[in-house]
């Protein structure tokens, strides 16, 4: 873009001065010192129509260039939310698999619980890994987390 901006500058800066008879840009004398029109009355009406579009190109350039800063800032945006929320699904995810690992954990170790010699102490780790697990589901649904 910056390069199309310098080249239609370029461009129209110079249609400015031939239309305009810039002596710095405009021949109006020949090598034997006579005066000349350089270009046709025709050709003046087209370099001036050609001048005012490549001023339309300019701002059409420059309406472009705002119009794709702010779909570049969307795009940030956008990602920053996305990152967001995959953070947010990880972690609950991390959160819902510590629990029964933490009890598995606990109860996998080479010495006696009280809990172990229960008639039902088995079914009790099972129903609080399922209570746990199932009260993190819905507590993260509700946050919309997962």
């Amino acid at each position: 873009m910056s390069r199309m901006h310098r080249v239609s500058d370029e461009t129209r800066d110079i249609l400015k001065s031939l239309i305009d008879d810039d002596p710095h840009r405009d021949l109006h004398e020949d090598p034997d010192g006579n005066g000349r029109q350089l270009f046709s009355t025709y050709l003046e009406i087209f370099l001036m129509d050609i001048y005012v579009d490549s001023r339309i190109l300019l701002a059409t350039l420059e309406e472009s260039d705002a119009l794709l800063e702010k779909v570049r800032e969307k795009s940030k945006l956008m990602s920053a939310e996305e990152n967001e929320a995959a953070g947010r699904f990880t972690g609950a995810i991390a959160s819902i698999m510590l629990v029964p690992t933490f009890i598995v954990g606990v109860y996998g170790q080479n010495f006696d619980f009280p809990e172990k010699n229960w008639q039902y102490g088995y079914l009790m780790s099972w129903g609080s890994i399922i209570l746990l697990t199932a009260f993190q589901i819905t507590f993260f649904k509700r946050r919309r987390w997962i």
